[in-house]
Formats: C-alpha cells, structure tokens, sequence
C-alpha cells in the first residue's frame, strides 16, 4: 500500500511525507531565487547580500528539518521502497548544499569601492567625493514579532544576521528596519523612541529587557508561588 507498512501507521506515515514536501517546495523557491541573485551579477548590491545571507540560514533550517523527517519516513516505509527514499534525499541534499556553497562563494566577494576622479584644478569639489549611498533596506521573508516569548529566539538570530551585525547598514536604517517588524506588547515597547541612529541600541535594550520580564512572569505563572518549579535556561 504505497510502501506502508501496516493500515495504523499509514495516516501518519502520509502526514510526514505531506510535510516534508512542502520543505522541499520551499527549498525549491529558495534555490531558485538565490539562482535568481548569483547569476544576475558579479558584484552584490547591500540588499542582495542581506538577501542571500537569509537564503542561506533558511536553507541550514530546512536541512535540518530534512533530514530528521527522511529520518522517520525510513524508519516506517517498506523495505522495497528505502532504495527509491534516499535517492530522492541525497537529490535535494545535495541541491541545499550546491546552493550553499555559490552563495558563501558569492558572499566572500569583496564589493569594489570605486570613486570619482579628484580633479587637481577644483578642490572645493572634495566634499562631495565622501558621499555614501545608503542601501536600500531589504525586503526578508520575516514574521511580525509581537512579544511573545517563544518567538523571540528564532526571531532575534534572523534580524542579528540579516541587520544587526551587517555593517553596511547605518543605524538608523536597522531602527527603521526593526520598527516596521514589530508590533503588539514588543511594539509598544520601544514607543516614545524617535527613530533615530543613537535609540537603536536603545530600542534593542528595550526589547531584552522586555523578554525577560515576560519569562519571569511566565516562569511564576507556571511554578507558581510555592517554589516547586524550577526554570529552564
């Protein structure tokens, strides 16, 4: 019965092979995008470069997820059909990693500086050879964060790699950035803070100091006040 092999295990032998196709549906739009981005041009653009890095850790993420979901499906199907599994998995494996490796290759591409010629005859024109443009802020396929606690971690380590440590974006932009990202109890958090370069850092303050109240709240709710809980790290 399509390599099941028994009628109990069926339904959720299906439900894994269900989920697992929808990552690779997504791996697929990753790849191709980063495809997209790599073969356009030799020299990345400040909001290719955020993009790419993004592609990249989604991929780390759905290899992961992969792995651990061919994991089971081979510990449940049918002997006749393990053959036919790993092949398909080694396949989109294999297609995660290639995809990897042009972009880290494209990301280790150091971007040219170039500058407009000093002209020796007009040195009142210097002033405007220091001009730098500032890159657009990309468009990242992130989730609103609106507060909650469980969604903190995995929202932080996607803006600190996109945003945060990306040098190339000034302050003000990554305070901008982190605004439209927000909303909810995490919004109203920073309110009150001009969007300004020197409040990021603040705003980024605010935002710890937030989540941890909210765990040491959820922390008493759960052990209540008889000291039986103990919290996790």
């Amino acid at each position: 019965m399509d390599g099941v092999r028994s009628n109990e295990s069926a339904p959720t032998l299906e439900r894994s092979r269900a989920i697992r196709g929808g990552h690779r549906s997504v791996v697929t739009k990753l790849v191709r995008e980063a495809d997209d981005i790599t073969s356009a041009t030799q020299t990345l653009e400040p909001a290719q470069r955020i993009r790419l890095s993004v592609i990249k850790q989604q991929l780390d993420v759905k290899l992961s997820l992969l792995s651990d979901i061919d994991k089971d499906i081979l510990s449940r199907c049918d002997l006749d059909v393990i053959a036919e599994e790993l092949e398909d998995s080694e396949a989109v494996t294999a297609k995660i990693i290639n995809c990897k490796q042009k972009v880290e290759g494209m990301l280790t591409v150091v971007t040219p500086v170039t500058s407009a010629p000093v002209s020796p005859i007009s040195p009142v024109s210097l002033p405007t050879l220091v001009a730098v443009a500032r890159p657009r802020l990309p468009r990242l396929e992130l989730p609103k964060f609106k507060g909650d606690v469980k969604n903190w971690s995995a929202f932080w380590d996607f803006l600190k790699s996109a945003v945060h440590e990306n040098t190339e974006i000034l302050k003000v932009d990554k305070f901008n950035y982190l605004n439209s990202l927000l909303e909810g109890t995490a919004l109203k958090s920073i309110q009150g803070l001009t969007l300004t370069a020197g409040h990021y850092d603040t705003a980024i303050g605010r935002l710890r100091v937030a989540r941890e109240c909210l765990e040491d709240y959820s922390f008493t709710r759960h052990s209540g006040t008889g000291g039986g809980g103990q919290r996790s790290e």
